[in-house]
């Protein structure tokens, strides 16, 4: 059997009504939730994925586009027709399959990404990466899902940051052949420190100043002293390094960094206006 442990045991054949924060109890918004007006409901193969059954055959798997992530991939609080990876399907009319898991972290995904390039090594691939606070345990006697874990060990900006490059280049080392799309999920902690650095660089500024915040540390170090003291005194939350880092590390390779352009019924997850532009992104790579 291809991927042989490839398989999420506690969801094998099920079939919900609701998954995790997709529920009156657990969603964001509860008037969102009651208003919702599409039908939701989670149908597991046998592999205990949100996906139909997978090809058998080696070729049918070689040429299927394979889509990994977390929760965003699994399309939580959206029907099944809604996820992107379904979307990526009806656009290409090829079969993509769904590799994802609720609570995944980037060690997850770059690990059983990095297992399917070498067992099946498909032509093309996506990769919706994670949140960096996310680890998994490093018994390999445990199965995936008793592995997820959030540590406040991990709580630091430097070190989720430098975790998901490490998760990212080792993927990117690995790949033989494989064309791979990747994206991060909206609220990443990338996200959020860009979004940070720019609100407070747009507050503290005045018409002398750089319209955005320096890309490199030899460009920062190049503004007016008054300007670097200033500044300094804002950031004093945000490590320079991993700013200086990240944005680095973003302009050297291709990601794209989503946000919600709608909700899906527990409002945190996006919806079908979010995938069908992250959709439309994947095919001007793929095609392009």
């Amino acid at each position: 059997m291809i991927l042989g442990d490839l398989i999420l045991q506690s969801r094998k054949n099920k079939k919900w009504k609701f998954s995790g924060i997709d529920c009156l109890q657990e969603c964001l918004n509860k008037d969102h939730f009651r208003s919702y007006p599409h039908h939701v409901e989670y149908n597991y193969n046998s592999r205990g994925f949100r996906d139909a059954e997978w090809p058998q055959s080696l070729s049918e798997l070689k040429n299927s586009i394979w889509c990994v992530g977390d929760s965003f991939t699994v399309g939580v609080g959206s029907p099944y027709n809604f996820t992107w990876p379904q979307v990526l399907s009806a656009a290409t009319g090829r079969r993509c399959i769904n590799v994802s898991m609720d609570g995944a972290s980037n060690n997850w995904i770059s690990r059983r990404s990095q297992q399917i390039i070498k067992e099946v090594a498909p032509k093309q691939m996506v990769v919706l990466w994670s949140y960096g606070h996310r680890r998994e345990l490093p018994d390999t006697n445990l199965p995936d899902e008793d592995r997820r874990v959030r540590s406040d060990k991990y709580d630091s900006e430097s070190d989720n940051i430098t975790n998901f490059i490490n998760c990212y280049i080792s993927l990117k080392k690995s790949n033989a052949g494989t064309t791979i799309f990747n994206g991060i999920i909206p609220n990443s902690d990338v996200n959020e420190i860009f979004e940070h650095v720019t609100r407070s660089w747009n507050n503290i500024k005045d018409v002398s100043w750089p319209d955005s915040f320096p890309s490199t540390l030899t460009e920062f170090n190049q503004l007016p002293d008054h300007v670097k003291k200033e500044s300094r005194s804002v950031f004093t939350q945000v490590n320079f390094d991993i700013w200086f880092l990240s944005n680095n590390f973003y302009r050297q390779n291709q990601l794209l960094q989503l946000s919600n352009l709608d909700y899906a019924r527990d409002y945190h997850h996006f919806d079908l206006v979010t995938s069908n532009f992250f959709v439309q992104k994947i095919l001007e790579n793929f095609n392009g």
